[in-house]
């Protein structure tokens, strides 16, 4: 009996100390779990500890940036009210030259009004004046041309102041487009003439004479003898001048005359640069 019990006592014991040691393994276990949950927490501490200070310091930025703002907005409502009240200045003197406006226009408009009446009343008087005026006015320009037109007309060269043929000779017209036709010398090779608005015809003979012929009173005038070859010549647009230009050789001045017709004299002598150059 005695060697059972300590069996039993020993397989107790055994069985205690199995359990103990199962249970001290456990407890190992369970303290490397805690010591690494511990370990982990300690890290995720860390890092925590690093985002606060993080956001700790962004939350710092925020309230000056939020400080600066207040500022600004502070700034900008006083701006804000200075700009309304120029503007309510502006809107009042605005108000006061819209005012001012309507009354210069009233009075401008009636300006307006007495100028239109006036300028009626005006071009009513010039109106009247130019058709009193009106018959004087357009008998003096065709007393002129009757005039200019006299002036320039041939002079004969006889005592009599007969008609004259010495150069120009009429010739009976057979095509009924020709007028008249005239029979005259040469100039230097060719034909010499021009004819003005009064159909004053002027023409060279004999290269150097020049001779004026109307056919208005059937007389020619011997104008001049130049010194040299004349070789051209020209009437002006109002018909009253004529110019006559020549060969250098002969033309000693290098010249072109302009004579005056009406008065019967040379006006101008235009001097030519190129003695080279003739005039044709």
């Amino acid at each position: 009996i005695s060697a059972e019990a300590d069996k039993v006592v020993q397989d107790q014991v055994k069985a205690i100390r199995e359990e103990t040691e199962n249970r001290m393994e456990a407890l190992q276990s369970k303290t490397k779990e805690l010591l690494a949950e511990s370990a982990s927490a300690e890290e995720d501490n860390g890092s925590f500890s690093n985002v606060i200070s993080a956001k700790v310091e962004e939350t710092g930025k925020l309230e000056a940036l939020v400080s600066s703002l207040t500022t600004d907005v502070e700034k900008s409502s006083a701006k804000i009210q200075e700009l309304e009240t120029a503007r309510d200045a502006l809107d009042k003197d605005l108000k006061e030259n819209m005012q001012s406006l309507s009354v210069k226009a009233n009075e401008l408009s009636e300006m307006q009004s007495q100028f239109n009446t006036e300028k009626k009343r005006l071009e009513d008087e010039l109106c009247a004046f130019r058709k009193k005026n009106e018959m004087p006015n357009e008998k003096l320009p065709k007393e002129e041309e009757e005039k200019v037109r006299s002036s320039v007309q041939p002079r004969s060269n006889t005592p009599g102041g007969e008609a004259s043929s010495v150069v120009f000779t009429p010739i009976t017209c057979t095509e009924s487009i020709c007028g008249l036709m005239v029979k005259a010398g040469k100039c230097c090779y060719h034909y010499g003439l021009d004819i003005n608005k009064f159909n004053v015809l002027a023409i060279v003979n004999d290269d150097k004479s020049l001779y004026l012929y109307s056919e208005t009173n059937k007389k020619e005038e011997k104008l001049c003898t130049c010194q040299y070859k004349v070789s051209c010549l020209a009437w002006n647009q109002r018909g009253t001048l004529l110019a006559i230009g020549g060969w250098h050789n002969g033309n000693t001045n290098n010249t072109v005359q302009i004579w005056d017709i009406p008065e019967r004299k040379i006006t101008k002598r235009l001097k030519i640069k190129d003695n080279a150059q003739n005039c044709d």
